[in-house]
């Protein structure tokens, strides 16, 4: 959301529950809305005349996420598929393209899709990482040395999130 055009897309966020991130998606100016009461959620999108929602899910079925869309009558669906599992549900059809982490999450989702693999439908795209923080951390640091890192969220905060959020 930090970096889309704001001259070509109206952004707006929206969950069933809040999550850590609301404060900084509305600190950029997002309209967010929380509601866990569904028919609230189809009547705001709709309000809102949304025509692509982008949502995060690890790929499994979930209807009622599905049908809140379908619902509102959100022409296309842009799943961030987080674990590159294949919905092997008729949800699968209502979502116009599955979005991978990485180029071994490509192949990870076709070997789980098996002959209903959709190369049309399935792309990867990395998850960007903001470096800029790491500079207001004191630490010194030898460039010459292997680096071995982790770009996740620990255990204990996973359990914690709230979802799942679309946008």
């Amino acid at each position: 959301m930090k970096y889309m055009n704001r001259d070509k897309f109206t952004l707006f966020a929206a969950g069933w529950e809040s999550g850590r991130r609301e404060k900084a998606v509305k600190d950029m100016g997002v309209d967010v809305f929380v509601e866990p009461d569904r028919e609230k959620m189809i009547e705001w999108i709709k309000s809102k005349k949304i025509d692509i929602v982008h949502f995060y899910r690890r790929g499994e079925p979930d209807p009622d996420l599905i049908n809140t869309f379908v619902s509102a009558g959100v022409p296309i669906l842009i799943e961030h598929n987080c674990f590159a599992m294949f919905d092997d549900t008729d949800d699968r059809f209502k979502i116009n393209k599955h979005l991978v982490c990485s180029k071994a999450s490509v192949e990870i989702y076709k070997l789980r899709s098996g002959s209903l693999y959709d190369s049309d439908k399935v792309i990867d795209i990395y998850c960007p990482t903001e470096t800029k923080e790491f500079n207001s951390y004191n630490f010194t640091r030898n460039w010459d040395a292997p680096v071995f890192g982790r770009h996740s969220r620990s255990l204990a905060a996973a359990r914690k999130l709230p979802g799942p959020w679309f946008f």
